[in-house]
């Protein structure tokens, strides 16, 4: 037998490279749909630790607020409401709460000094027809005096008396609340 070499050629057509290239394309393009999603998650789970973190500094704030609140009740004898309602008007007249609070601190100290009998005090509440005791001879209610004061500011003549009396009773914050006690 002889030995005979047989060639054999084989052609072939790669037919699967149009194919891959559009496997590969489409896998992109899902790649970057799911980047796009997944940086929208991100984002929305950074928008939702954002307000979380708003949201606890707004109840912390608040929980802040109405311990001052209660504490500057406490110090000063004035209803909480009243105070509430002394601190929006203050903002509203371009003053702040910190110095409302001062006023009324401050206020509260003015009532006691004239009670003491301290004259300038005492002789303010006098001429605005203000009584600090009761017949009973009983400190009266402070919100109850401070509603009276305000009542006798309308009725004093002049600006410069206004302010005499606003700096006295309620010291240097009287005079930035000028506006609280006009409205």
């Amino acid at each position: 037998m002889a030995n005979k070499k047989v060639k054999i050629e084989l052609t072939a057509v790669n037919k699967t490279k149009a194919a891959f290239s559009k496997v590969t394309s489409g896998l992109k393009t899902v790649g970057g749909a799911a980047g796009t999603a997944a940086k929208g998650v991100a984002g929305v789970g950074l928008a939702a630790a954002a307000t979380a973190t708003a949201l606890a500094v707004l109840v912390g704030k608040s929980f802040e607020y109405i311990d001052t609140l209660d504490k500057t009740s406490r110090r000063t004898g004035i209803a909480t409401d009243t105070l509430q309602a002394f601190q929006l008007a203050a903002i509203e007249s371009g003053s702040s709460v910190e110095q409302a609070q001062k006023g009324l601190e401050k206020f509260s100290r003015s009532i006691g000094d004239a009670s003491s009998g301290l004259k300038t005090q005492a002789d303010i509440f006098k001429d605005l027809g203000i009584d600090l005791r009761n017949s009973l001879g009983e400190m009266r209610d402070p919100t109850q005096i401070l509603f009276e004061v305000a009542e006798g500011l309308k009725n004093l003549g002049s600006e410069a008396e206004r302010s005499r009396v606003l700096a006295n009773l309620f010291g240097r914050a009287g005079m930035q609340m000028s506006e609280v006690f006009r409205d």
